[in-house]
């Protein structure tokens, strides 16, 4: 199982639409398996995942699924079942840290933890753009891309992970490496950042609540 979620990023969002629900500090599903015969439940707590397959009318948990040496037609229905479950939940509710890369998923913690905002994930034929959007105004502040290092004029090969945030009318592009004009945004009011470790953590999160702070106001258009 931990091969199954390493590297992935829990997307509560996306989770409660699949049909988790808060318990506690975490997240809770809970799905019957094989006719309602056994009950299987994934908890995801600090970003750790554990599940248990327990009988469906005792509650006492089955274990034998978790043993190698176990065999039978039984025990193997209910890996499969389990597995696919497993499955489903990696797909639906994470998103590999690697397409923002490390500092963008340092960036969608921090915005989690200050503003309790998720990435939202607009267009389906584009799943690795991530938007956030104040849950007060409903004007996004950040957009999260994965682009060629080209479109950014970088002399490098392969994709480079981005994020567009806002910034005053008319200011001016900051110096320095890791500052861009808008990558597919009004470059009049918004700014592109590299995330790839060119600029501090401390520097877009400082970036990414001012985007925050100008997102303010009434619920209206996105720019």
């Amino acid at each position: 199982m931990s091969g199954l979620f390493a590297g992935r990023a829990f997307l509560p969002d996306r989770a409660i639409q699949f049909g988790f629900e808060r318990a506690g500090e975490g997240y809770r599903y809970a799905a019957p398996m094989l006719g309602g015969e056994l009950v299987f439940t994934c908890l995801v707590q600090a970003g750790e995942v554990s599940y248990t397959v327990s009988d469906g009318a005792t509650g006492e948990e089955y274990i034998l699924h978790r043993v190698e040496s176990a065999a039978g037609e039984f025990v193997g229905q209910v890996r499969r079942a389990r597995d696919e479950l497993l499955s489903r939940i990696a797909a639906s509710c994470f998103a590999p840290r690697a397409v923002w890369g490390e500092a963008g998923a340092r960036a969608l913690a921090f915005a989690r933890e200050r503003y309790g905002d998720s990435p939202q994930f607009l267009w389906k034929d584009a799943p690795e753009i991530a938007v956030l959007r104040r849950q007060d105004s409903d004007k996004w502040y950040a957009v999260f891309f994965r682009i060629p290092a080209a479109k950014l004029g970088l002399e490098r090969a392969g994709d480079v992970p981005i994020v567009d945030v806002r910034i005053a009318k008319e200011q001016p592009i900051p110096q320095g490496a890791g500052y861009f004009p808008a990558y597919h945004m009004n470059k009049k009011s918004w700014l592109t950042l590299l995330l790839d470790g060119t600029l501090s953590d401390e520097t877009v999160c400082a970036r990414l609540e001012e985007s925050y702070l100008l997102a303010a106001g009434k619920r209206g258009r996105r720019v």
